[in-house]
């Protein structure tokens, strides 16, 4: 529970701290409001924010949106895949040894039981939008307490609406967001809401706040709302965890945003664009040319229209004076450009990790084609990888699983209820992580193989503790704990084998 001794900002200083906030993060607009127009154009609320509006009038390929959704669905596949148990939670090492398999057992059943509310809640739906703001380089996810019926809410906020603050070695501390809502949405959205200024005669009307997130000394989570032209404070709230999943997916020294694989790409993007631009203007030519007309002859231009069929009655078409009206000659050829589409096509999806298999037509690939794309997949994935389990996999479960305790839908003791991968850990169980494992488990069969084949079946159990191959193999690919035997029941069962064996010894002597 949260701290009572802590200590809640003034008005004026959470203020001061925004407007701060927010020219810092205007110092990145124009780099991520020219990745969402390119790639992104329906998610860009930085320009034409009405309801409605278009937002693709000069967007003349679409490679970028599809190397964008790809890059989103490979992502929740690979990490979060919907309706699978894609983490558990494990015993840390500060667990002796001999209590890890009693609480493994008690934290799989809290596993059990919040993938079951996570599959029922909106997670799903608010993780794949995430996933579209992470390709841009920061994905923001909001994770609030719900009602009896979903007890966990999930809230992917667009970053156009956010503000960040420099935390401790590099995180994030502070968060704002900005946007408008009326006094209906507000009095629905926080019932316990503090409405003063505010009169009930126009309840639709809009009005711009400020949710405000930041954390005291004693770890307490400060959630303040603040209406933005009176400065009044509506809600007040407390967590004892943080509610927002600020997520960078590669960022430099310095920088509170990230930048993610899209901005790397829009260079190649803009290219590509201009070049489908250019073609698409190339094509008006052909098709219709540019001419010029004789000034002196007696020649309406806005009566001329070009259509086939048509007839245009002009004095003359050749002579002396030349011909009345002629196609001007065009200089350039812009196929000349289309031999770089298809490079910028591969480096685009590339870097969007859009490198999907080859298609069933077409050239036969072999194995070994295939198998080295996805090993590069996942050599690209790699380094996002420990990012994403600091800042986004570790605090979504702190949050879900302090949510679930507040409400007594899981019952933990103290020492358990924070991930701090020293009491709990959390263990990636999805494909992204399954691969390490399975190579972990190859690598080692594989050197066991070897030194069964010099050595013998002796050597093979002098070099490895057989016993305990079974149980690490479970461990590694996420076997439930109730199907892997403790080091107890191993024992038991060796030793009964052992009597078997020496009660059989024993009858064959009389009889030898």
């Amino acid at each position: 529970m949260p701290n009572n001794k802590s200590k809640r900002d003034s008005i004026e200083s959470i203020l001061k701290r925004y407007n701060k906030a927010i020219a810092r993060k205007d110092l990145y607009r124009d780099m991520y409001e020219s990745a969402y127009a390119i790639a992104l154009p329906q998610r860009n609320l930085y320009s034409n924010q009405s309801e409605g509006s278009k937002k693709m009038q000069n967007v003349y390929d679409s490679t970028g949106m599809i190397s964008v959704n790809g890059f989103a669905n490979n992502m929740q596949n690979s990490l979060t895949p919907p309706f699978k148990r894609w983490v558990e939670l494990k015993a840390g090492p500060a667990i002796p040894k001999e209590q890890r398999n009693e609480i493994n057992e008690v934290l799989e059943s809290v596993t059990e039981i919040a993938f079951e509310i996570l599959n029922s809640s909106n997670f799903n739906t608010a993780v794949s939008e995430f996933y579209y703001d992470l390709a841009v380089g920061t994905g923001v996810l909001l994770v609030l307490p719900g009602n009896d019926y979903q007890p966990i809410n999930f809230v992917c906020v667009p970053i156009a609406q956010i503000a960040l603050d420099d935390g401790p070695f590099g995180t994030v501390g502070c968060v704002y967001r900005t946007h408008e809502m009326s006094k209906r949405l507000m009095e629905q959205t926080w019932p316990d809401a503090k409405i003063q200024t505010l009169s009930d005669e126009d309840l639709d009307s809009k009005h711009k706040i400020v949710e405000a997130s930041y954390q005291s000394e004693t770890g307490t989570t400060f959630y303040d709302v603040i209406l933005q032209a009176t400065s009044e404070r509506i809600v007040e709230r407390e967590f004892s965890y943080n509610p927002w999943i600020v997520t960078r997916i590669a960022k430099i020294a310095g920088e509170v945003f990230g930048r993610g694989p899209l901005i790397q790409a829009s260079p190649d993007l803009q290219m590509l664009n201009k070049v489908k631009e250019l073609s698409l203007m190339h094509a008006q030519l052909n098709a219709f040319g540019i001419y010029t007309v004789a000034d002196s002859d007696i020649l309406n231009v806005d009566n001329i229209t070009l259509n086939p069929g048509m007839f245009i009655p002009v004095s003359r078409n050749a002579g002396p004076n030349g011909p009345s009206i002629a196609p001007l000659p065009r200089a350039g050829d812009v196929n000349l450009q289309q031999f770089m589409v298809q490079e910028l096509q591969t480096n685009i999806r590339q870097m969007l990790l859009d490198n999907k298999l080859p298609p069933d037509t077409g050239p036969v690939r072999s194995a070994t084609e295939i198998m080295a794309r996805i090993k590069q997949i996942k050599q690209i994935t790699g380094p996002f990888f420990g990012r994403l389990m600091f800042e986004f996999v570790q605090p979504l479960w702190q949050a879900i699983i302090s949510i679930l305790l507040e409400k007594n839908l899981i019952s933990l003791p103290p020492e358990l209820s924070k991930i701090d991968s020293f009491f709990v850990r959390v263990k990636v169980l999805s494909p992204i992580a399954q691969e390490q494992a399975l190579e972990d488990v190859e690598n080692t069969v594989n050197a066991m193989q070897i030194v069964q084949s010099l050595g013998g079946e002796q050597a093979l159990m002098m070099a490895y503790k057989m016993e305990d191959f079974g149980e690490w193999i479970g461990n590694k690919l996420g076997t439930p704990n109730v199907l892997i035997r403790s080091e107890e029941e191993r024992k038991q069962i060796m030793m009964q084998a052992q009597q078997a064996q020496q009660a059989q010894l024993e009858q064959q002597q009389p009889q030898q």
